[in-house]
């Protein structure tokens, strides 16, 4: 799996920093663990940005799933309890909470 990885041409013709937009990217290793499949590490070699290959594991939170954990903390329902049922981390659910409590 890991040789298959290291033919892989880059999939970005340019840099994804919108900053940077440089032209010469360079492989950067690879990312392996336990969680999550191997993944192509790359490296913009004018901004020094390194980026994996793939989309990350957890879609960014949208507004209508931070609202959804403030409506479920304010029933009542345990940090733990929004955590397993919209399967999310714990720290996620905190983080939300936090963010909201200090508005």
């Amino acid at each position: 799996m890991r040789q298959a990885l290291l033919k892989t041409p880059c999939p970005f013709p340019t840099c994804p920093n919108p900053s940077c937009s440089g032209k010469t990217l360079v492989r950067n290793g690879v990312r392996t663990c336990k969680r999550y499949p191997p993944a192509q590490r790359w490296k913009c070699t004018t901004c020094l940005r390194s980026f994996l290959d793939t989309p990350s594991a957890h879609p960014a939170s949208n507004a209508e799933e931070q609202a959804l954990v403030i409506r479920l903390h304010n029933e009542g329902l345990s940090l733990r309890g929004i955590a397993r049922s919209l399967n999310r981390s714990l720290n996620f659910v905190q983080m939300v909470i936090k963010k909201s409590q200090s508005r």
